[in-house]
């Protein structure tokens, strides 16, 4: 059997075309963590990014495709969007981050918000504190409690 060269024939002919509002199931290799490969030109590409390329969207340096339906093996064009790491990381509502921007109260039950939020900035990066609990701590780190 030939080897198809055109990365774009090998692209078509490993995707599952469903309706153009449904999933488009990846159905070449995929990795351990659900994403898809593709060797193009010797090196292994993520097959969603090659379908932002392919729908004639231009994926800057730095940007990010995310897939809006959370199917890592999906490549329907419609279900891929650019963004920047920081949009993928809080839009992505099961990573920490985004876990954590969702929190209105600390795990002892004081609210996040007014005179009560704290920021604080940790290893460069601005980290959300709860006041009363930080207090509560100093006291009894100090034997006052």
């Amino acid at each position: 059997m030939k080897r198809v060269r055109d990365w774009r024939l090998r692209f078509r002919s490993r995707v599952e075309v469903n309706g153009p509002d449904e999933c488009w199931p990846w159905l070449g290799k995929l990795k351990p963590d659900g994403y898809g490969q593709l060797l193009v030109d010797g090196k292994n590409q993520f097959p969603h990014r090659m379908a932002v390329i392919l729908d004639g969207r231009e994926i800057p340096e730095g940007m990010l495709v995310d897939h809006i339906c959370r199917n890592r093996s999906c490549v329907n064009p419609r279900h891929l969007r650019v963004v920047t790491h920081a949009e993928n990381a809080t839009e992505n509502s099961s990573s920490p981050s985004a876990l954590n921007k969702a929190k209105t109260h600390c795990i002892n039950g004081h609210p996040l918000a007014g005179d009560n939020l704290a920021i604080q900035m940790k290893n460069g990066k601005p980290k959300r504190r709860c006041r009363a609990c930080a207090y509560a701590y100093l006291q009894r780190t100090r034997g006052r409690v």
